[in-house]
């Protein structure tokens, strides 16, 4: 039996009260225990105080809670759970008599870790693996929680590749529980040996006894010594047991399930994982291959129903829990493979998903493009993902799309299949459409017809993400994600789109979980829409493309269903044109040189290399998209009224240098008393600094150099902020 000081010290004073006894599903166990948390009640609230206790670590000696032993008048034995929970709902957590969800862990998983090379004695029940400990010192005793009938409720994982040994209790219990676990190890690739009970003993002998009676070690690893696979189970009349055409033993239990959906997976799908260690399966569907994640719903439908399809039944839910456990470990164990979502890359050639039942793709290489019936890369969909109709060559080339969108002029219209051909290339960072126009331009229209033309799927087009993380969820499951009418994009909005166009993580705790973290690291293409300016946001407005819709006469609307319906016949033609120009990008891509100092270099000298394959004549879209990011400079600056006072104020002063404390009385003159008095302006020298700071490199951009050097040395620790007409420099 384990010892912890303090264990059963009564509750101080401002400390949680115990807790209580509860039924219901309304708190969850946490694990590890945290550091924070009080000692675990003194006593249960009926059963009083227990005879002994258990304490049950994680691998790096954690606390995940206790198991405890508690003795009744009548000679009956009980050991609940003792957790640390928190309730579902949220709020402060406390310790409760409640079990850990399955899978539970091992008694002895610390020991299990410091000994990595030692066997395993696996014994019945804490008090027994801690004798079989002290018998066996060559040996790590471990245990499962939950008494003999919950062997499968456990995790035994950390058993794989591990000598093992099964010390079962002398009795019709003790054979049940050495011949569960015997097989959960077996699913696992452990071939474990079973001690057969010396004769004439007490029902119910096991280790504990044997220290009792003074066993020692050369006594106990001779009984080790005949250990041996447990013979097949008999039934009532001593006859073989038999396996009914459920799957199931002869005796109802579940393990025989287990292992026949182990099977079915091992024989049926490739199991692998991806670099962030997730575990999915290929899975053969109607002539094809599928890949999900093994605990999607897609693939515990799929490996149930051919478990249906095999033995004329369902699996217990507990058997295919069991089952996934370890199909889960089986592909951490498999390949390693890069996930893709609608586009994928690999050796140079780019695929695009088509979407279709018969999970075909777009091979796309530097010469052609076609599409193949079974992609090399291994592609995710999600339950919202829509096909790709079949790309079709096309005699009008992108041209076939004009109708359809009513851009305010040619150079609009270039920059728009800019975009959509740079969405189709694997890596980014990729530059954000921005759609803006009047009520009534067709904006939401047009922006659904681009994203159909890319990455289909139900809504193609939402409503701005409450925060990050659904901004972040999103991304995890499309590939072009559209946002709709938006009214203004705020400064977190802002940073985060920025973040996901050109490259950066989100990172946000999992679910249920209180050590392990989720990271999104993504990077997609974007598209914004709405009646405002939506690139006045200076970093925004850097990396982004910038159309305008023209407002529509009155004798020349459609019906929504009459365009659409002519947009679904022009779309395979108009995706086989885009795929031309992806096409010519792959092979040009080497050739073109963009400066080095242009901003979304990436991005442009994609879609410049595409330029052959669009039927455009070379440079025009860099002179289209020059001109749109001057446009959108401008824009910005006059937008922000710090950067337009600076402005004026370098054209003014030429040349300027002083502390932010000087400079905000200077810029004063150069902004109404209306400015000033509001929220846009900046309060305190600090405040400057950082909308300086911000606004600079757009004023680089129009000839205005502003620079913010470093804290002096001196005594006033002045911070200088130079501020030069670069046409006089």
């Amino acid at each position: 039996m384990t010892t912890d000081d303090g264990m059963f010290d009564p509750l101080q004073g401002g400390r949680r009260s115990p807790a209580r006894s509860v039924r219901g599903r309304g708190w969850r166990a946490v694990v590890p225990v945290p550091g924070d948390a009080p000692p675990p009640p003194a006593a249960h609230p009926t059963r009083r105080k227990p005879v002994a206790r258990w304490a049950y670590r994680d691998k790096d000696g954690a606390l995940l809670g206790y198991v405890l032993r508690f003795d009744g008048p009548d000679g009956a034995k009980d050991f609940p759970f003792l957790t640390w929970c928190e309730p579902a709902a949220g709020g402060p957590g406390e310790w409760r008599w409640k079990s850990w969800d399955v899978p539970r862990p091992l008694y002895g998983l610390d020991r299990l870790a410091a000994r990595p090379e030692a066997p395993v004695i696996v014994a019945e029940g804490e008090k027994a693996a801690d004798a079989a400990g002290e018998l066996l010192p060559e040996f790590v005793a471990v245990t499962s929680p939950g008494g003999s009938k919950a062997a499968a409720k456990a995790d035994w994982t950390a058993l794989a590749r591990r000598r093992v040994v099964v010390w079962p209790d002398a009795d019709a219990p003790g054979g049940e529980y050495a011949d569960a676990v015997y097989r959960v190890l077996a699913a696992i690739g452990v071939t474990a040996t079973v001690i057969p009970p010396p004769a004439d003993l007490k029902s119910g002998w096991d280790a504990a006894d044997a220290l009792v009676e003074g066993w020692d070690e050369e006594r106990a690893r001779a009984l080790v010594d005949q250990a041996a696979a447990p013979p097949p189970r008999t039934g009532v009349d001593g006859s073989p047991e038999r396996k009914n055409n459920s799957g199931r033993g002869g005796d109802g239990a579940s393990p025989a399930q287990r292992d026949r959906l182990v099977g079915i997976a091992d024989e049926a799908c490739e199991l692998w994982h991806c670099p962030n260690r997730e575990p999915f399966a290929s899975v053969p569907v109607d002539g094809h291959l599928e890949n999900f994640a093994i605990r999607s719903k897609d693939f515990k439908r799929w490996v149930c129903g051919r478990f249906y399809d095999d033995f004329k039944t369902v699996p217990a839910s507990e058997a295919t829990e069991a089952a996934l456990r370890v199909i889960e470990m089986k592909a951490l164990r498999g390949a390693l493979h890069e996930t893709f979502i609608r586009i994928g890359e690999g050796g140079g050639v780019v695929y695009l998903d088509l979407g279709a039942a018969a999970w075909g793709a777009v091979q796309i290489t530097a010469t052609e493009w076609k599409v193949i019936d079974e992609p090399p890369v291994k592609f995710l969909r999600s339950a919202a993902m829509r096909p790709l109709p079949v790309p079709e060559p096309g005699d009008e080339g992108v041209q076939a799309l004009r109708p359809f969108v009513n851009v305010a002029g040619e150079t609009d219209f270039k920059l728009m299949v800019g975009w959509l051909v740079g969405a189709f290339r694997p890596q980014g960072p990729y530059a954000m459409l921005l759609i803006n126009g009047e009520q009534g331009t067709a904006k939401s229209t047009t922006a659904r017809m681009l994203l159909n033309l890319i990455d289909p799927r139900a809504a193609v087009l939402r409503g701005k993400p409450r925060d990050e993380r659904d901004l972040a969820i999103a991304a995890h499951n499309s590939w072009c994600m559209g946002f709709d009418n938006l009214s203004k994009v705020n400064e977190w909005e802002s940073d985060a789109f920025c973040r996901l166009a050109t490259g950066g993580g989100f990172a946000t705790r999992e679910l249920h979980s209180d050590r392990e973290e989720t990271i999104f690291d993504a990077q997609r293409p974007l598209l914004l829409n709405g009646i405002p300016d939506l690139a006045a946001r200076p970093d925004l407005g850097d990396r982004a493309v910038v159309v305008t819709l023209a407002p529509i006469a009155r004798q020349d609307r459609r019906p929504e269903t009459e365009m659409l319906a002519a947009f679904e016949d022009a779309r395979p033609g108009i995706l086989g044109a885009l795929l031309d120009g992806v096409v010519a990008a792959l092979s040009e891509i080497a050739t073109v040189e963009i400066p080095a100092h242009e901003r979304m270099a990436d991005f442009a000298q994609w879609v410049t290399a595409a330029e052959p394959g669009l039927g455009w004549e070379g440079g025009s879209f860099m002179e289209a998209y020059a001109a749109n990011r001057a446009g959108q400079i401008e824009i910005a600056v006059e937008s922000d009224p710090v950067a337009s006072a600076l402005r004026a104020f370098a054209e003014s002063v030429r040349t300027w240098e002083g502390s932010a404390s000087e400079l905000l009385p200077e810029l004063d003159s150069f902004v109404t008393g209306k400015v000033k008095d509001s929220r846009a302006w900046p309060a305190t020298p600090l405040a400057l600094s950082n909308r300086v700071r911000r606004a600079a490199s757009g004023l680089r951009e129009l000839g205005i150099d502003v620079k913010i050097g470093t804290r002096a040395t001196t005594r006033d620790r002045k911070r200088l902020i130079t501020v030069r007409y670069s046409a006089d420099a």
